[in-house]
């Protein structure tokens, strides 16, 4: 996770202003046809650090993977999905938000949620330490995202009761409160920090395929929850 904006840029010949998602409109019964979920991954190859001291884990390329069997599952259930950025390649904090404005307009912006899935890090990536667990996060203020983190959160601690969690209760909810650029965006949003990318454990638990898969099922189980609460 990085709140400093970083450059713009494609991999490939893609223009710099083009909008490129991949929309499912939705038959699925929890009364989502008119409801989108904004995918977005973090960071991208071209961005330095953002990996385990050992390199094994990347996050930008793990992301992608969640990523990926999440969009699968929606797919199979017909939920309405797009992705902010479908490069490999970073293309600026601003981008993700005026690509994540455009997506949600049509959604009227409040039948929409934006959900960036990160791996966490306590340090620059150059050793291991010791911090570790899952972790939400929203801008700051009470809105709805506050709801939605809730349900990932519960959705996480139902699906891995064994895993340690992070919580900062200070304004009465679990999730942590800060002003990461693309929590800006006009739609409900939320960030994952899924867990450390420099703590060992948690990246043996993350690089799991058994992890991805069971991770992959809990945001769909949750998004499906946040789907049937309706418009707020």
């Amino acid at each position: 996770m990085n709140a400093q904006d970083t450059a713009s840029v494609y991999n490939g010949s893609t223009a710099k202003n083009t909008i490129k998602f991949k929309e499912i409109r939705s038959i699925c019964p929890e009364k989502n046809s008119d409801f989108i979920v904004i995918l977005d991954p973090a960071h991208g190859y071209d961005v330095p650090g953002k990996r385990s001291p050992d390199a094994r884990f990347q996050e930008w390329k793990w992301s992608r993977e969640i990523i990926r069997l999440i969009s699968d599952r929606f797919d199979s259930l017909g939920i309405s999905y797009a992705l902010d950025n479908d490069s490999d390649a970073e293309i600026g904090l601003k981008n993700r938000v005026r690509n994540t404005n455009k997506i949600s307009q049509d959604y009227h912006y409040n039948r929409a949620i934006f959900i960036s899935v990160h791996a966490n890090a306590s340090g620059m990536g150059t050793e291991w330490l010791n911090a570790g667990g899952f972790s939400i996060y929203t801008s700051r203020g009470h809105t709805p995202a506050d709801v939605y983190a809730g349900i990932i959160y519960d959705e996480f601690k139902k699906t891995f009761p064994e895993l340690k969690t992070r919580e900062d209760y200070s304004d009465g909810d679990t999730d942590f409160e800060a002003n990461f650029r693309v929590l800006l965006c006009r739609v409900a949003a939320v960030l994952i920090g899924t867990m450390f990318q420099d703590n060992r454990e948690d990246v043996e638990i993350m690089l799991s395929e058994e992890f991805k898969t069971r991770y992959a099922e809990m945001i769909t189980n949750a998004v499906i929850a946040i789907i049937s609460l309706g418009v707020p």
